[in-house]
């Protein structure tokens, strides 16, 4: 993997930063500490694994910010490839893996999911994150990463940067190809052996089917018989079928005539009924003619008086109505009345202002004189102004300056004196610090002691399993020698056997001599079997003595890496806080001589003396801003006399118009007021009058 480009944004320390490496064959990367030269290096592990040193994916993110985001184009086997992760605050990240086209572009290669993506990067860069750190790129703080990983974890990383992994994989792909072929052969051995089951029972299926080509003659006469059978009994079914529907049809006949029957039987007591009733109705005939008799007399008596009622309503429908105009031309009157009454008040109170505001006049008039001498103050302090106006911005222009120089080194001693603080705190660590780092270096080295012991301990393991194995072996050719021993003791015990020596007959006293001879055989050999059963024994608790201590050492040993780990981080400290001791010295002076210059006012000293002369050209031109405030101040205290003098003039003119527009006013109001006291409508009284005698003379009465 050859990296081409890489772009930063709101990664770590950095805000935007981008990295060119066209023509770069090595390179080296120096700065003070914190410059952000490892985040460079970091910013290429998260970029291609999603992994770094910081605990998780936000604290990737440049405070202040919310989104992180690391760009890099790289070369791979002739081939250009690009990868885009980003990440935002307390949400997840996302990855976006493309390859190049070869004119400048490039296409996706992005998958379905982050983790699906990964495993194609990988795939590409032939090697995880694992690898990486313990191959090509040693982290701050771990350059002994690899050796402090178990074996295995070593193995796996060197079988990763060797490309061992591949003819792992041929393995696994060439033992599932033997397990296919060898469970294939299996199935067609067992296809075989049915095929040679099959032809083997071939004459007994051959006489079976003799047996069942009879038995299946006989079947199909018998099936003959039953059809004919079956047809006779359909027949006779067809025949019972014919009679049940005619029975049905009568049944159908008897149903109807039943309802006709009931009908008819329903109407017979409906005209009993009405006759029994119109026999009743002839009983009551001479009631019904007095009846008839009355009505006509109420019908004619109730004729008269609707008329006499229509008449009556319309009489009273005029009187309401000439009631209702007499009330309408008194309201209309007293209407005249109030707008008329409403009009002369309103003249009348505009001619007390318009009085009031004459008596003001000699102190409108003073006012007036007063506000014409203002505006002339007023006007010469405006021409002074328009005259010192620039020399004045000029001045505020130079005191701004003057101010954000003292600010401005004002700052800088508040930032080195908060520098200062922040070193003089990681000062007051040191003797903690270098307790701590002496502890653990303490703890390191009685770690690294029992690590050469377990080495040692290892060793002793191996070399005891390899005794051990020894003893097992020497006792299994024991083992033999003992059984082949009892072989021949129970051969002697057999009689005519040969002399396994000359091959000759065997006497009584050649056997009792071989078999004692065996004897004592035998028993140095059980000797010599019990004898390493108690070495064996010895042997095993020895072994396991050792593994108990190896699996206690490897547990106590299993915190070295953490240990070693803070070692580093300490001595590093140690030496950054080295650093800081020279940085806060240099940070005092710098304090103290800014501090210096603010107290002499030891700064700007070509702005003020331009401040100087803009001060004595204003001086010379006698401008007060606080007199030309004043002048304002009495020019609106007299501005009011502008607009009470016009107010004036308008009372004059309406004061002689009043006097022409109330008398005509109030002569109107007495008229009405007369009328209103005296007669009005006499007409509609008149008709309303004769109406109401009209009314008396009908003598109607609703009730009756």
């Amino acid at each position: 993997m050859i990296p081409q480009h890489l772009s930063l944004s709101n990664f770590l320390s950095y805000r935007e930063c981008e990295l060119d490496f066209a023509g770069i064959h090595t390179a080296c990367i120096c700065g003070t500490n914190g410059a952000g030269k490892s985040s460079l290096l970091e910013a290429l592990t998260w970029v291609l694994w999603g992994k770094s040193r910081a605990e998780s994916d936000d604290d990737m993110i440049r405070r202040g910010t919310t989104e992180a985001r690391v760009d890099l184009t790289f070369a791979c086997e002739g081939q250009s490839f690009r990868i885009i992760r980003t990440r935002q605050l307390n949400k997840s990240s996302t990855l976006e893996f493309q390859v190049g086209d070869g004119e400048g572009a490039f296409r996706t290669l992005t998958r379905a999911s982050i983790r699906v993506t990964q495993e194609a990067i990988n795939e590409v860069l032939k090697m995880d994150y694992d690898t990486f750190i313990n191959s090509a790129y040693l982290r701050q703080g771990r350059a002994d990463e690899f050796t402090i990983k178990r074996p295995a974890e070593r193995k796996e990383v060197l079988i990763e940067i060797l490309g061992l992994n591949r003819y792992e994989q041929l393995c696994e792909k060439s033992k599932e190809q033997e397990k296919y072929f060898t469970t294939r052969v299996q199935l067609l051995k067992e296809s075989l052996q049915r095929s040679k089951a099959a032809l083997a029972e071939r004459a007994a299926v051959e006489a079976t089917r003799l047996t069942a080509t009879n038995d299946l003659d006989i079947l199909r006469t018998e099936q003959q018989q039953l059809q004919e059978r079956l047809e006779v009994l359909t027949a006779r079914a067809l025949h019972r079928e014919r009679l049940q529907q005619h029975l049905e049809r009568l049944a159908e006949q008897f149903k109807q005539a039943t309802g006709v029957h009931q009908r008819i039987q329903a109407q017979y007591e409906r005209q009993h009924k009405q006759v029994q009733e119109l026999e009743i109705l002839l009983q009551q005939e001479n009631q019904i003619a007095q009846g008839v008799q009355r009505y006509q007399q109420l019908h004619a008596l109730e004729a008269n008086l609707s008329e006499r009622g229509s008449k009556h309503q319309a009489l009273s429908v005029r009187i309401q109505e000439l009631d209702r105009e007499l009330a309408q031309e008194r309201h209309n009157l007293e209407l005249q009345l109030s707008r008329h009454q409403s009009r002369l008040e309103q003249l009348k109170q505009q001619r007390l202002e318009a009085q009031t505001l004459l008596v003001e006049a000699p102190k409108i008039e003073h006012a007036l004189a007063e506000l014409a001498r203002a505006r002339e103050v007023s006007a010469s302090y405006d021409k002074r102004q328009r005259e010192a106006f620039p020399r004045l911005n000029e001045k505020d222009q130079l005191e701004k300056q003057l101010h954000a120089q003292h600010c401005e080194l004002t700052a800088q001693i508040g930032v080195f004196e908060q520098q200062v603080r922040k070193l003089q705190q990681d000062l007051s660590k040191r003797a903690f610090l270098e307790q701590t780092f002496i502890q653990v270096n303490e703890k390191v080295e009685i770690l690294e002691k029992k690590r050469v012991y377990q080495q040692r301990v290892t060793e002793k393991g191996l070399e005891r399993n390899g005794f051990e194995a020894k003893l097992r072996a020497s006792q299994q050719q024991l083992l033999k020698e003992q059984l082949a021993l009892i072989d021949k003791m129970q051969l002697l015990g057999n009689s005519g056997v040969e002399c396994p020596l000359c091959g000759g007959p065997l006497d009584e006293a050649h056997r009792v001599v071989l078999t004692t001879e065996q004897e004592h055989q035998k028993a140095e050999l059980e000797d010599q079997l019990v004898l390493l059963s108690h070495q064996i024994s010895a042997a095993e608790h020895e072994v396991r003595v050792l593994r108990q201590e190896y699996q206690e050492l490897t547990r106590e040993l299993e915190h070295l890496p953490r240990l070693l780990q803070q070692q580093a981080q300490l001595r590093q400290q140690l030496s950054a806080l080295d650093e800081s001791s020279g940085q806060n010295l240099h940070l005092r002076t710098q304090v103290q001589t800014l501090k210096h210059q603010l107290d002499r006012a030891d700064f700007g000293h070509e702005l003020r003396g331009q401040l100087a002369s803009v001060l004595q050209e204003i001086q010379l031109i006698a401008y007060d801003e606080k007199d030309h405030a004043m002048a304002r101040s009495e020019l609106d205290r007299w501005r009011w006399a502008e607009s009470r003098a016009e107010a004036l003039e308008r009372a004059r003119r309406q004061s002689a118009q009043l006097e022409v527009d109330i008398p005509p006013v109030a002569l109107a109001v007495e008229t009405l007021e007369r009328q209103l006291q005296g007669a009005f409508g006499e007409p509609l009284r008149t008709q309303l009058q004769a109406l109401t005698e009209q009314v008396r003379g009908l003598g109607y009465e609703a009730q009756q």
